[in-house]
């Protein structure tokens, strides 16, 4: 051992001897060389050359031993590391998780491809990237909401017992930090008794359908009536990131009243069976569909309604007619499996409204005797040699397709050169069935150069407004050719 150590210091000394030596050899020759000058010898350069290049070459040495040097230390504190690390790996299972877990999340923040919330200047978007005003107003609230729906799709399934499943597939997107998320339920009335309907741990199931991210509920919340859900997302979503996940809810039977035959039917009760949905976030798509009980029972009719959300989400009285127009796109689909399907797909649904499908049953007539208030006598006497029947069915069809709810709305129906003429003589009611009546009265009584009646324009200017295949334009139609025929046969009596 003190041999080794001997050598190390005779090595390490006989090392720094011999740089002094050479260097101070090497300035010796360079201070010889420039007072001598053109007396020194040929030699003299030569030697100098020798030195500077040894000297390059013990600097090199040098250099490469100090970077291997550090380089084993590096190593052996790397090893050192390693070993603690499989340690804690061995000793604590719960935190090894909890690290691959981070680990993971910080490399898909790394390749994550961001939900765009910021929208360039229109100059800096090319041509094929530029936003329509619905995307940009869509992407606008979402960023000051903090998130959005980037799609929403809800299933309803009907049974014939009032039974129903409730299946939802939710993509919600981050625009700012959150782990939680409140959502709707539907829920069973009270007991006859006024007690809180008791909720099943089996009532609602959810599931995340995107990898690295768990979702459940933690509690359920009754507030004025309504039953809602909180749902814990883990890890909590980050600005930019989204997540997809799914949400089965079971209604128990008699929760739907679903009438299979007309001997079943309450005439107490509307005409029409509906179900929707409320938008109550940023939405960009909404795809609702409904599985008709089973028995290939094919509705009369269908169509879309549109209604504004009242303080406590429940439809309101008023309808939004504007966006019916935009977004009736409902379908009826099958029979698949015995069952037929109302579907409808709306981009970039409004905040605040309710999107309504509704359907008339086949055994079920529109009106049923006895149950709409008839036309006041007031009314009714300024339709002379009309059916109070086929009166009764234009003005309740005009309550439900004609935008008689918003004043500035009805009046843009009037562009239509057919019945421009009368657009600033629209008589105003206090509802919309005072309108809707008092505008038949109006319209009646008018006259085109041509003959034909202002009321039968009115219904078939409406009836045009409607894509082909609109249970709305369809009836409108029907009724305008109706009323047309009443009028010519009352004609050729006189």
């Amino acid at each position: 051992m003190f041999k080794k150590l001997a050598d190390e210091l005779w090595r390490a000394t006989a090392n720094r001897v011999l740089a002094v030596v050479s260097f101070g050899l090497l300035m010796v020759l360079i201070g010889y060389v420039a007072f001598a000058r053109a007396a020194a010898p040929v030699a003299a350069y030569w030697l100098i050359a020798l030195l500077v290049f040894l000297w390059v070459i013990y600097v090199l040495i040098f250099t490469l031993q100090r970077i291997y040097a550090a380089y084993r230390r590096f190593a052996v504190r790397l090893a050192r590391v390693q070993t603690d690390v499989n340690q804690l790996r061995q000793a604590y299972p719960p935190l090894v998780e909890r690290l691959d877990q981070m680990q993971s999340n910080v490399e898909r923040l790394l390749t994550l491809e961001r939900f765009p919330v910021a929208t360039p200047p229109a100059a800096s978007l090319s041509p094929g990237a530029e936003r329509s005003d619905d995307e940009i107003t869509f992407l606008t609230a979402a960023e000051r909401y903090g998130m959005a729906y980037d799609s929403l799709r809800v299933e309803c399934i009907l049974n014939d017992d009032g039974s129903a499943l409730i299946l939802r597939e939710i993509k919600v997107a981050a625009t700012s930090q959150f782990a939680e998320l409140d959502t709707f339920l539907y829920a069973p009335d009270a007991t006859e008794a006024g007690e809180p309907w008791e909720i099943d741990p089996d009532f609602v199931k959810v599931s995340s359908l995107t990898a690295g991210w768990q979702i459940d509920v933690t509690e359920f919340k009754r507030e004025s009536g309504r039953l809602s859900a909180l749902l814990r997302i883990d890890p909590p979503l980050l600005s930019g990131q989204s997540m997809t996940y799914q949400m089965e809810q079971r209604l128990p039977r008699d929760f739907y009243t679903i009438y299979l035959d007309p001997g079943q039917f309450d005439p107490n009760e509307d005409n029409y069976d509906y179900w929707g949905w409320t938008i109550n976030r940023p939405t960009r798509n909404l795809h609702l569909r409904i599985y008709l009980p089973p028995g290939n029972v094919k509705p009369q009719e269908h169509h879309l309604q549109v209604r504004y959300a009242s303080a406590s989400d429940f439809p309101a009285q008023r309808a939004q007619y504007e966006e019916r127009s935009r977004a009736n796109k409902v379908e009826l689909k099958g029979p698949d499996g015995g069952r037929y399907i109302l579907d409808l797909s709306v981009d970039y649904p409004v905040t605040g409204l309710i999107y309504i499908l509704r359907w008339l049953p086949p055994f079920r007539s529109i009106p049923l005797p006895g149950i709409k208030p008839m036309m006041p006598a007031s009314v009714s006497r300024d339709f002379p040699g009309i059916d109070s029947d086929l009166l009764l069915r234009i003005r309740d069809q005009l309550m439900t397709c004609a935008p008689f709810a918003d004043e500035r709305a009805l009046k843009a129906t009037f562009i239509d050169n057919r019945i421009s003429p009368w657009r600033n003589d629209i008589p105003e009611g206090d509802t919309v069935k005072e309108r809707a009546e008092l505008v038949m009265a109006f319209l009646f009584s008018r006259t085109r150069g041509t003959g034909e009646n202002g009321l039968v324009l009115f219904l078939r200017v409406l009836s045009e407004r409607y894509s082909p295949g609109d249970s709305c334009g369809d009836t409108l139609a029907r009724l305008a050719d109706e009323l047309e025929q009443s009028l010519n046969a009352g004609r050729g009596q006189a």
